[in-house]
């Protein structure tokens, strides 16, 4: 090889090199993966499901201790556990959207049963044609537990109108927060494994 063609080699190499930077600085960074937040939403999910557990053998016998006044004080350690969690992913928050590649879908879809959360599956335009978009303005972590927070409130409700939580709906609010828990999960996994 010449010294002119070395130079164009050089040149050619610095070009893309150049590019490549360019090309990488104009794509937005995600919210990193965070073991808290992993560690406090396994942990939210075990509080949640021995909570509903405990419901329904309370409300199967009428126990006065399964009635939503009994039991304030759990939905308002449910309320500030999400809000913390929430506070976390907000405070980490780089990006303001929540795009999510094929792949992430897929597992996202497998960890949910095949229903995702609406946060996760809300159409865009500014999407590519790998990626799906999920919703604007927040990270998808942020999304989901914003979900999970209005789920405690309607738990709250439900007990309160109901007076129990017993049989099947004890069973599909289990299954409801375990699908959102998961996919919260599931969105970690993948931001841990470099996925997102």
């Amino acid at each position: 090889m010449t010294v002119i063609h070395r130079h164009i080699a050089r040149i050619a190499t610095l070009f893309a090199l150049v590019v490549l930077a360019t090309a990488c600085s104009m794509l937005q960074p995600m919210a990193p993966y965070d073991p808290e937040i992993e560690k406090g939403v396994s942990a939210y999910h075990q509080s949640l499901d021995s909570f509903i557990l405990k419901m329904d053998r309370l409300g199967r016998t009428k126990d006065p201790a399964g009635r939503y006044d009994g039991n304030l004080a759990f939905y308002d350690d449910a309320r500030a556990t999400v809000d913390t969690l929430t506070l976390r992913a907000e405070a980490q928050d780089v990006t303001h959207s929540c795009v999510v590649p094929d792949t992430v879908r897929q597992i996202l879809g497998a960890a949910g049963g095949g229903a995702l959360p609406a946060a996760v599956t809300a159409p865009s335009s500014t999407a590519s044609s790998s990626a799906a978009p999920a919703g604007e303005g927040v990270d998808c972590t942020v999304q989901m537990l914003r979900n999970v927070r209005g789920q405690v409130d309607t738990l709250a409700q439900i007990h309160q109108v109901e007076t129990y939580l017993t049989g099947p709906l004890a069973q599909r609010t289990r299954d409801i927060t375990a699908q959102s828990l998961r996919a919260i999960l599931a969105v970690e996994f993948a931001k841990k494994r470099n996925q997102m």
